[in-house]
């Protein structure tokens, strides 16, 4: 009856629920479909730094693919920005891939922010992330706190392109979800 699995929050908890989103893949994220609302469940957390109070700087940008948007989706609701501090690149095979592209899209109209979608196979564009990809969609990088989160090579690769843009590593917060 018990087991213990690392999932994230999608939504940034407002004292009546939590939110999370998970994709299937396996027995135990896919059976999570069948739960009843009521079911009761024991979480505990949060762990690990991914959170706002890592950030150092006045604006802030969220870099994110896979299942890896649903944690930088909660932050970028939760986290204060006024209008042109906050920036988000979703990375994506497939327009159908990009899970809560509404709710981005209506967290970045209420914060005035950007949100900038990398749609396409890796395959014929594998310099999606590549430096000069994210200095052209965020010009002001280097003035930013960048919270990255997705597969692995997703996140050592854009870990690399913000180094090679003097990103300093006290601004850059990665987390990264093996599957």
């Amino acid at each position: 009856w018990w087991q213990a699995h690392p999932y994230s929050l999608s939504a940034a908890p407002n004292g009546r629920w939590l939110r999370l989103t998970v994709k299937a893949f396996g027995d135990h994220s896919a059976g999570l479909a069948r739960l009843r609302p009521g079911t009761r469940v024991m979480p505990e957390g949060p762990y690990g730094g991914f959170t706002d109070r890592r950030r150092r700087r006045r604006k802030v940008l969220f870099i994110g693919a896979g299942v890896g948007v649903t944690p930088l989706r909660a932050l970028f609701e939760s986290t204060p920005a006024g209008p042109g501090e906050a920036a988000f690149i979703y990375r994506a095979g497939t327009p159908e891939e990009l899970a809560l592209r509404a709710e981005l899209d209506d967290i970045a109209a209420r914060k005035r922010a950007a949100v900038h979608y990398m749609v396409g196979p890796r395959q014929t564009n594998p310099h999606y992330m590549a430096p000069a990809n994210i200095h052209r969609l965020v010009p002001d990088v280097k003035q930013r706190d960048v919270y990255v989160c997705g597969p692995p090579g997703f996140t050592e690769t854009v870990t690399a392109s913000l180094r090679e843009l003097s990103v300093p590593l006290g601004q850059i917060h990665t987390e990264s979800f093996e599957l």
